[in-house]
């Protein structure tokens, strides 16, 4: 039995404004709320964005914001107080069993039967959730994909069934 067990990876929030680089989704937010991390693939981390530029109603900064644009109310941006990779995205682990067994057959033939299943508790993995923060996103902080393909390690439950004969 190979068992893996792994952290999350972390997660680099960035915004999508250019107005002060040129370049967009480069602006970390600035962190004014909790982001605590819920952990369901719907919302992996507390994710309101506001605007301070808005004064009221949708997107304007209030008591359950998390993340803000790096502005001021009067439309002057700056470098976001979020540090890089604040935030860690979902771990991993992936179990993988094998079975064998040898049979003599005679003459010096043996027969060699195994079973083996990878990911064998099907676990799924997932991915890394939404980080471009935008204010009404329903991206942001969403996870909508497995870590690994088909195939690789960590994906769906697979088993296999083997003989081989040895003379």
């Amino acid at each position: 039995m190979i068992t893996q067990a792994q952290t999350g990876s972390p997660v680099n929030i960035v915004t999508n404004l250019s107005n002060l680089t040129g370049v967009v989704n480069t602006l970390r937010p600035d962190l004014i709320g909790d982001p605590a991390i819920l952990g369901s693939p719907n919302q992996w981390f507390n994710n309101t964005v506001c605007d301070p530029r808005i004064a009221s109603g949708a997107g304007a900064c209030g008591p359950s914001s998390v993340f803000a644009y790096p502005v001021s109310p009067a439309g002057v941006f700056h470098f976001g107080n979020l540090g890089r990779n604040a935030i860690s995205g979902p771990g991993f682990s992936n179990t993988d069993l094998s079975l064998i067994k040898n049979l003599s057959v005679g003459g010096g033939a043996r027969l060699q039967f195994r079973v083996e299943a990878f990911n064998v508790f099907n676990q799924a993995n997932l991915g890394q959730p939404g980080r471009i923060a935008i204010v009404g996103s329903t991206a942001f902080g969403v996870i909508t994909n497995t870590r690994f393909p088909t195939g690789d390690s960590g994906s769906a439950r697979q088993i296999q069934f083997a003989v081989k004969a040895m003379f």
